[in-house]
């Protein structure tokens, strides 16, 4: 029986999917709260555990409620990179992070040549 492709994917992004049954206390990964005016975003691992709030804010108001989370944490990496700050660099590669600004999707949902 071959695994459902959402499931794949979250299982490679270590992202949970609790579309099913009880789910444990301690989740690890990425999981993305909704809550009334903002998202909570948990971070964690056996080793890590944090919590990001993402709220509107003055750069969010072109976006939708629904993808507020993804739209503050990309403007806020690309604000960081930019920076070009050494230290920010290193604090980055310590822990592996890399952001890369990518095209926008078209009206009609497609991206770009670059994926």
């Amino acid at each position: 029986m071959r695994e459902c492709p959402s499931k794949s994917l979250a299982k490679t992004l270590g992202i949970s999917l609790k579309l099913f049954g009880r789910v444990p206390m301690a989740e690890f990964g990425l999981n993305v709260k909704h809550d009334s005016g903002g998202k909570r975003i948990e971070v964690q691992c056996k080793h890590q555990n944090g919590l990001i709030y993402v709220v509107p804010s003055e750069a969010s108001w072109v976006c939708s409620e629904e993808l507020l989370h993804a739209h503050a944490m990309a403007g806020f990496f690309q604000q960081l990179v930019a920076l070009d700050d050494p230290r920010v660099k290193e604090i980055m590669q310590r822990w592996g992070l890399y952001f890369r600004e990518r095209p926008l999707a078209d009206e009609d949902g497609s991206e770009g040549d670059e994926a």
